[in-house]
């Protein structure tokens, strides 16, 4: 799975609320740093835990939350600074950042899902990522 395609499918699942689909692609020693938790999480049973405590946090809002295509400024030895793909959380009405998103794959599987604070990182914010799924598990394209 390469890391485009997961940050995608973590976009959709939390747009519709559901972290399930990501959750199977848990490596198992993966780890979760979400800038509002106390700890880092570690392993797929603590991460699978918090992602459904997140799931029921923002299902339980109304209207919910958005996920957004982005590109966060990295900065590398070499290069200096380079774009990297990353979510842009927002609250429900695109108005206030909630947190930017990366992920780090390992072959097929998720091994760290971060969502650090937005007043610490410099990004761009994209168009609305997808969230309906219909019976046969493909993705429809809705735009807000």
């Amino acid at each position: 799975m390469s890391e485009e395609r997961a940050l995608e499918l973590f976009a959709m699942c939390y747009n519709g609320g559901d972290f399930s689909p990501v959750i199977r692609r848990l490596h198992k020693r993966c780890t979760l740093e979400w800038y509002d938790f106390f700890y880092r999480q570690e392993g797929r049973d603590r991460v699978e835990q918090m992602l459904h405590w997140r799931e029921a946090k923002l299902n339980a809002q109304a209207p919910r939350n958005r996920a957004h295509h982005g590109f966060e400024m990295v900065k590398h030895d070499v290069l200096g600074m380079q774009p990297q793909a990353c979510i842009v959380l927002t609250d429900s009405t695109d108005r206030e950042v909630l947190g930017i998103v990366r992920i780090r794959c390992s072959l097929f599987r998720i091994k760290t899902i971060y969502v650090g604070n937005p007043e610490y990182h410099t990004y761009t914010r994209g168009k609305y990522i997808e969230t309906e799924k219909s019976g046969r598990g493909k993705a429809e394209h809705t735009h807000g």
